[in-house]
């Protein structure tokens, strides 16, 4: 069924919300070897995914499925730094095991709730950047 089955990691989130694109661009900047692909966490690519696992659809979560297994929320932030060029990134992901994962999970919801209040600290152009990387799963 999948159309990225094997080969890429692909991140899924709200691509509406300004913050989420920011962690797109993030990402994108800091994956040279391009492992990752973007879409909207509204698509039937997840919702397919869905069906197969015991993760849960949460609308303030962004998720990632990587080696074929999905992740959400802290855990799919985790999986994303490891994942990226550079070693600060590997770094803080090895870090963010040592947390238990209902705090990192309460962490992260915390700053999913209030993503919109955050907007401020934020460039303008994230929102065009993602759609013209060519890295977006329709």
């Amino acid at each position: 069924m999948l159309l990225f089955k094997g080969m890429k990691s692909v991140i899924f989130l709200d691509t509406t919300c300004l913050f989420c694109n920011y962690l797109a661009i993030f990402v994108m900047n800091r994956d040279r070897n391009r492992k990752f692909l973007f879409a909207d966490y509204k698509s039937d690519h997840l919702i397919e995914l869905l069906k197969s696992t015991t993760v849960t659809f949460e609308i303030e979560s962004v998720f990632i499925y990587h080696q074929k297994e999905l992740f959400s929320k802290s855990e799919a932030v985790r999986q994303i730094l490891l994942n990226l060029d550079g070693s600060p990134w590997i770094l803080l992901g090895f870090i963010m095991k040592i947390i238990p994962l209902v705090l990192r999970d309460k962490i992260y919801c915390f700053i999913a709730k209030y993503r919109h209040k955050f907007r401020w600290m934020l460039p303008d152009h994230c929102t065009s950047s993602l759609e013209f990387s060519g890295r977006v799963i329709k």
